[in-house]
């Protein structure tokens, strides 16, 4: 049985013959067999472009030859091959691309002391202070612990330790009503820490 791209390559080769008056061989019909035999290893878009009047063969070849009819069939299979390659990458991108569009991890819930990262320690002027603080404080803001070295300490929100900058929790109605800012109480009491170590120096 006769494969389907040998019939392909039979009818090209008979379509490409058919542009040119005359076919510069002795025996015509061995050079036809040579062509669909040369055709016949070449997949079926490489024999298309082949077989173009405007874009085949006929175009560039003005007298019958096989060795430049391979010439310019291995040409256009290797350009062949090279976009079968470029839409496999392309269609690899959009894959991957498909994966990044996927919605990021959900944010841990909230925890007692996740909002505080600066460490007070315990033999620190201010440290009474914000003890009390602490006890009316929403528990987000604070927490006791050690810091990195082993010290003693409470940990509160770098906003809290700069003095007065007011933030509005957003994790609940409740907590949207609350501000941070610290109490005059607290205030004074921690002037007065500062004064009195500026005075023992």
């Amino acid at each position: 049985m006769i494969s389907t791209n040998s019939q392909l390559a039979a009818a090209k080769a008979n379509q490409i013959l058919g542009f040119y008056d005359t076919v510069p061989a002795m025996e015509q019909k061995e050079f036809t067999a040579g062509l669909v035999e040369m055709l016949s290893i070449y997949p079926p878009p490489v024999l298309d472009r082949a077989g173009s009047p405007s874009r085949g063969l006929a175009a560039y070849v003005a007298y019958p030859n096989l060795a430049k009819f391979k010439q310019l069939l291995d040409e256009w299979h290797a350009e062949h091959v090279d976009d079968l390659k470029r839409r496999g990458e392309l269609r690899q991108n959009r894959e991957r691309g498909s994966y990044r569009l996927l919605p990021p991890p959900p944010s841990p819930p909230p925890a007692p002391g996740d909002l505080a990262n600066v460490h007070i320690p315990a033999d620190h002027p201010r440290y009474a202070a914000l003890v009390e603080w602490s006890k009316t404080a929403e528990s987000r803001l604070w927490r006791f612990g050690k810091s990195s070295d082993g010290r003693d300490g409470i940990w509160i929100p770098l906003d809290v330790w700069q003095d007065g900058q007011a933030i509005i929790l957003r994790s609940g109605p409740a907590a949207k009503e609350r501000s941070l800012m610290l109490s005059d109480h607290v205030k004074r009491t921690m002037r007065q820490s500062d004064e009195n170590r500026e005075a023992a120096e």
